[in-house]
């Protein structure tokens, strides 16, 4: 018994199937006694367990125990008037020289490292709320179609359901650190996956995307669809539901999202990729 345990122990993942129940036991019943800087520990395991490799399964729990941060996140109270953070992500942006993808992953760095008030802290709570919304939105660009589907339908369910209790600032980092980013990445990758089977290239987008299961059915012929026509399916579905998520962010009146740096471009810039996906152009907004 003792042999088969710790033959057991060495398989890959059984250490994250022992740990990963202790997280889902703290975001269903611990969250407010955690301090900030826990909480946006918190945020970033669940963000790992995400990407992981091993266990599908936990990838998808842990995208779904964000409704526990979310659901402990709208309750909060804020009783410190700080005043909450002032500078907007567009302007940073505007006046940065880098490229917009190295840019923002720089302004997330800040995020992820800056000091934090006490939980009651209006600041505390907007870089809480980003953090969990960037972490969906990564998982959304993930090479599996489960894990980023459902990061995305989280992501933007969030956004419908708890939006309305966003403010000027904590929007304008949402659409332009979270929803453009990810909305322009889903179309540029369905554009190239319809390329590279245009041109006949099915092998190179398997090995290049690592999907197992595509390869595993290309040899045995388990399943009855091409896998590269399901592949470029996946990438289908994932373009669209990113693009209506991020087109119903306008679809409801809210007074902050009027006030966000740019906003009339932010709105063109959607415009411009829901047009690229119905006539199937790259992606160069």
């Amino acid at each position: 018994a003792t042999g088969a345990a710790g033959t057991e122990s060495r398989q890959p993942g059984y250490l994250m199937r022992c740990v990963f129940p202790c997280l889902q036991l703290i975001c269903s019943d611990y969250l407010e006694d955690l301090p900030p800087h826990c909480l946006r520990r918190c945020i970033e395991c669940l963000a790992l367990f995400g990407r992981q490799n091993e266990d599908l399964n936990i990838a998808l729990t842990a995208i779904g125990q964000a409704w526990a941060v979310c659901d402990f996140l709208q309750g909060l109270q804020t009783t410190v008037s700080d005043g909450g953070k002032v500078e907007l992500v567009s302007t940073v942006l505007a006046a940065s020289s880098k490229d917009t993808h190295d840019a923002i992953g720089e302004i997330a760095r800040v995020w992820w490292h800056e000091d934090l008030a006490d939980v009651s802290a209006h600041a505390t709570q907007q870089v809480l709320w980003i953090l969990l919304l960037h972490s969906l939105a990564q998982l959304g660009c993930d090479r599996r179609h489960e894990v980023r589907l459902s990061a995305i339908q989280t992501l933007f369910r969030t956004l419908d359901m708890r939006g309305s209790a966003f403010d000027a600032w904590l929007w304008d980092a949402v659409v332009w650190a979270v929803v453009l980013p990810l909305s322009r990445y889903t179309l540029v990758q369905r554009s190239r996956v319809f390329d590279l089977i245009r041109n006949n290239r099915l092998d190179e987008m398997l090995e290049d995307a690592q999907d197992e299961a595509a390869r595993m059915a290309s040899k045995s012929g388990v399943f009855v669809e091409d896998p590269g026509r399901l592949y470029a399916k996946q990438w289908d579905e994932t373009a669209a539901t990113a693009l209506q998520g991020a087109a119903r962010v306008w679809a409801e009146p809210r007074a902050a999202l009027d006030s966000i740096g740019c906003a009339d471009q932010a709105w063109q810039c959607v415009w411009r990729l829901v047009q690229a996906l119905f006539v199937g152009e790259p992606a160069q907004t």
